[in-house]
């Protein structure tokens, strides 16, 4: 069904538990021996219930008429609050259910580990703020889906571009960015039949105090 995509979340595996290469180097042949090696592993860990559940939200599968719909602009994946605007896309522009949204099992998705580097902070907020000008640091603020304070140089990047997305296309208009032009009704119904502002509003009360501080930083400047 072209308006019903799916998310499946994928398991993480302890590779202490498993038998890794000592290289990866190598031939085409070489590489791909491994990699099937490691997906049996995690198959077998799965059936053992030797996996841990993956925060977040990792593969999306959808109809190509949704990939028209929306323009991702320069949002890159692999860091936050990418996974977060791939579900709120999804979420307006098609009928997303929250069953829609189903857990991996042996047969399905891995993650080899999680070290959660984008959770950890390299240097000091000011720093961050500091490499950011006043412009792009308020294109910020626009991000709907952002848990709080980026805490590297790339999750700050993901969120100012996540920020472009979702400012208005113009001047008085309720439709952001991301929309692409003829999608507007989809959009329009979808935020109001979902009550997609309550999530705003969540998430905006969780970066309240991450404002405060570009608002310092601003004042300083």
């Amino acid at each position: 069904n072209h308006e019903r995509p799916l998310i499946v979340n994928r398991m993480t595996m302890n590779t202490h538990k498993m038998a890794l290469p000592p290289t990866t180097d190598g031939p085409f042949q070489v590489k791909h021996a491994i990699a099937t090696n490691l997906v049996e592993q995690a198959q077998h860990a799965a059936t053992q219930g030797e996996w841990e559940k993956h925060p977040g939200h990792d593969c999306f599968i959808a109809h190509s008429s949704f990939w028209k719909m929306v323009n991702f602009g320069d949002l890159f994946v692999g860091c936050p609050p990418w996974s977060g605007i791939m579900v709120y896309s999804m979420l307006l522009m098609t009928q997303l259910r929250r069953w829609m949204i189903v857990k991996s099992n042996q047969y399905g998705t891995f993650h080899m580990d999680d070290s959660k580097s984008w959770r950890h902070r390299t240097q000091s907020a000011i720093t961050l703020l500091h490499q950011f000008s006043d412009e792009d640091l308020k294109k910020a603020t626009w991000c709907p889906i952002m848990n709080g304070e980026p805490k590297t140089t790339e999750a700050l990047l993901n969120a100012i571009n996540c920020g472009k997305l979702f400012q208005n296309q113009k001047l008085g208009s309720e439709i952001p960015r991301l929309v692409q032009p003829g999608y507007e009704e989809i959009y329009l119904k979808n935020y109001e039949s979902k009550q997609l502002y309550n999530l705003i509003q969540a998430n905006w009360n969780s970066k309240k105090r991450w404002i405060m501080r570009l608002r310092n930083v601003f004042q300083k400047r």
